[in-house]
């Protein structure tokens, strides 16, 4: 647009405006079309000039100024304007006609944008206005508002919020002590075997050890099959006659209601042993199922059948070196075919591929969460299935012996995998309907690539924890470098997905303290060791009852006899060593029982002999007296609760020697802790401190595995050069160094 269009950008006051365009009109006639365009927009301006209070002096001129402005301008163009004694200056005429000229080229400027092109003396002029003065306070009010506000939350935050992030929550199994108990062995609080009752009256004691979670052995229904002779349960719990019902000899599932709820209100969990691939001989679907094999039986094909007229249909052997084939007894006259059992003969093997008997496991699952337990434990997972072509077994120069063969064909089939995710979607569902996490536990004893693929793959969930039984293997003959192995196979094989487990025992292997013959009873250092390994890698830990304090395996079938059936082959698959009563006592039954002579009706000897090393080895005698490890486990437990940095902290190798094992745990905004164990026989020191970038030169001991160890508890150990013999066990602490330099409180 023209300079010299300055009616339109208010160049001038309005009375000049007004002159200007009045002379102009006098002096020469303007086009009818012309005057019509520019009047409009003149008069808009002159209406928002008077909007605006345009300061004007002489009242005479504003007086003329008002008139003008509301003066019609739709009359016609000859009487529309009055010719006013003012002349203007020639720059003034100028300008309108340059304007007249903009505005019969369609260059008008927009009514909506009257400052558009102003210098900025005119600018400066509009911009001292009343309007705008009150404008710019206002939005000098609400800058200042607004920065005050920022400040003050800002304030806010530093002062109530803590300096670092606060540690996840983590789902309770994550970092989960769980406690293995076989139940017939705990405790026996009226004679009878007990177990409800007798668990009951011990939960305090598993508080005490801080205990997140019990694992029961199987306490299902069984009844011995009167028709193979048998005269009593003989695995147990294990031989399964009905899954929605307890054992008797047990206790009642009210009694195991009360259980439940008595365990809760502590904050315990419970988990059950789920027992799907085999039953018992005398259940009903097994009786039923051997009746016909005609498909109008609606359990003809529960079990796995073969015809086995002469011979057995193929090679395998159950994992007690039998044949895996046997006939049944009262089958049907006009039927040849025998039933397959991994195990005992009386443990017919269900038939898994068989929807039908899906459905039933997945109701009995059912059945137990709504109850509310916590879990389950699947057992013998590994064999849940066979090849369905039922294939021989290759094998090497043996024959005789289950070891012989390679079991590719009735272990670790590719079935199991959808079927362990299709339960763990069912434990989920009850998980997500409150927002407790229910658990599957898979028991399976094989190698670590097929241990890990329980963790679930492709999309599908599995196992929330597949059993490690990896630390089961140690001995003493592991050193540092081997126990390193064992330790990482399982640490960096778990998915990111996954959570980590550690157990050194369980109902059907030896005990920890078999592999490490105590020599000493003054001196538990080598047990403490492995105890302290466990307890402080990330994950859940696992207590076998009776490892805390020491227990080993009691040499009990001698002249009894085994009461495990598979001690009935051969003396060497007994299990009954694994199952002795837990020695509460240096007493009678190592106060296993809680009963007195007067109870004349009852059996006061325990149903398996317990050990004979009492004075030194049951929780009496242990509770109270430092480096036991009743007293160890129970420090340990109590680091893991009360510090985050074990229960949620970061895992990192430190020092890695043939001797010597190390590894540091931190969690940010916490205190730093180094584990360091011995577990070779070298005399040099160590150093740690070098080992990590991290790790001080100087740190607090926080506990050590035995007495008289080159430092103690409340010692700065001098981490570069830090003195071990085997099985001494160290672990440090110093306090967290923020990024400033300073210490967290």
């Amino acid at each position: 647009m023209s300079e010299g269009c300055f009616i339109f950008h208010l160049a001038s006051s309005p009375l000049e405006v007004a002159r200007v365009f009045e002379v102009r009109a006098q002096q020469e006639p303007v086009k009818q079309t012309v005057i019509q365009t520019v009047r409009e927009p003149l008069y808009r301006l002159l209406k928002k000039m008077d909007n605006l209070a345009v300061t004007v002096n002489d009242e005479d001129e504003k007086k003329r100024f008002s008139e003008i402005s509301s003066k019609s301008w739709k009359s016609d163009v000859n009487n529309k304007y009055e010719v006013f004694r003012y002349s203007a200056e020639k720059k003034a005429l100028e300008g309108l006609d340059s304007c007249i000229t903009a505005v019969s080229l369609g260059s008008v400027i927009p009514a909506d944008k009257p400052y558009a092109g102003m210098g900025k003396e005119d600018l400066m002029r509009f911009s001292q206005t009343p309007f705008w003065n009150r404008f710019r306070l206002a939005c000098t009010i609400m800058f200042w508002l607004a920065w005050a506000t920022l400040l003050g939350a800002v304030i806010g935050l530093i002062v109530t919020f803590p300096q670092c992030t606060p540690p996840p929550e983590k789902p309770w199994y994550e970092t989960a002590v769980i406690y293995q108990i076989y139940v017939r062995s705990f405790y026996d609080s009226d004679g009878d075997g007990a177990f409800a009752s007798g668990i009951r009256s011990k939960l305090d004691y598993l508080t005490s050890i801080d205990t997140d979670a019990i694992l029961l052995s199987s306490i299902y229904d069984s009844h011995p099959d009167e028709s193979d002779g048998g005269d009593g349960p003989a695995d147990y719990g294990y031989e399964v006659t009905n899954h929605t019902q307890i054992y008797s000899p047990y206790g009642t599932m009210k009694d195991f209601d009360i259980l439940l709820t008595e365990a809760h209100e502590r904050g315990i969990k419970v988990i059950m042993d789920f027992i799907p691939n085999y039953t018992g001989s005398n259940h009903t679907w097994f009786i039923e199922s051997k009746r016909s094999r005609n498909i109008s039986n609606p359990y003809w094909n529960f079990y796995v059948w073969l015809d086995c007229d002469k011979q057995p249909p193929n090679n395998w052997l159950s994992v007690y070196s039998e044949s895996m084939w046997s006939d049944p007894v009262d089958r049907d006259p006009g039927s040849k075919q025998c039933y397959l059992h991994q195990f005992l003969n009386s443990q017919p093997e269900l038939n898994l591929r068989s929807s039908a008997v899906q459905e039933k496991l997945e109701e009995i699952l059912r059945f137990w969460l709504n109850k509310g337990v916590d879990g389950f434990r699947i057992v013998k997972v590994k064999h849940l299935f066979e090849d369905a072509d039922f294939r021989d077994e290759p094998h090497g120069q043996c024959t005789d012996r289950y070891e012989c063969y390679d079991h590719k064909y009735t272990t670790s089939q590719d079935d199991i995998y959808p079927l362990v995710s299709r339960w763990r979607e069912i434990v989920d569902e009850y998980s997500q309907d409150d927002g407790v996490p229910r658990i599957l536990l898979t028991d399976a004893m094989d190698n670590i690539a097929n241990s890990l693929l329980y963790y679930g793959d492709y999309g599908s969930d599995g196992a929330h924890l597949p059993l490690n039984y990896q630390l089961t293997q140690i001995n003493t003959s592991c050193n540092g470098r081997c126990m390193y192995e064992v330790m990482d196979s399982w640490l960096y094989g778990t998915p990111t997905y996954g959570t980590m487990n550690w157990m050194t025992g369980t109902q059907d292997m030896r005990r920890l303290a078999d592999v490490i013959p105590q020599t000493d009873w003054n001196d538990w250092g080598y047990q403490n060791a492995i105890i302290m390994w466990k307890m402080t890698l990330p994950g859940a830990a696992f207590i076998y009852y009776g490892e805390e304090i020491g227990m080993t395996s009691v040499n009990n079938t001698g002249d009894q006899g085994s009461r495990d059936p598979a001690g009935n082959i051969s003396l060497a698959y007994s299990r009954d060593p694994y199952r002795s009563p837990m020695q509460w006592t240096n007493g009678t039954s190592g106060g296993f029982m809680n009963v007195t002579l007067s109870n004349s009706t009852l059996d006061l000897d325990p149903w398996l002999e317990p050990g004979d090393n009492l004075l030194n080895i049951s929780v009496e005698a242990q509770n109270g007296t430092d480096f036991t490890p009743f007293m160890f486990y129970s420090e340990l437990t109590e680091l893991r609760r009360t510090s985050e940095t074990f229960l949620v902290g970061n895992f990192h190798y430190t020092l890695l020697t043939d001797d010597v094992v190390s590894y540091y745990r931190e969690y940010e905004g916490k205190d730093r802790y180094v584990v360091a164990i011995k577990f070779g026989s070298g005399d040099e020191p160590v150093d740690i401190a070098g080992s990590h970038y991290d790790v001080p030169d100087e740190a607090e001991v926080v506990m050590t595995t035995r007495a008289g160890m080159s430092v103690s508890s409340g010692d700065m150990a001098n981490l570069k050069e830090l003195s071990l013999k085997t099985g001494d066990g160290v672990i440090v602490k110093w306090p967290y160094v923020r990024p400033d330099g300073k210490k967290n409180s």
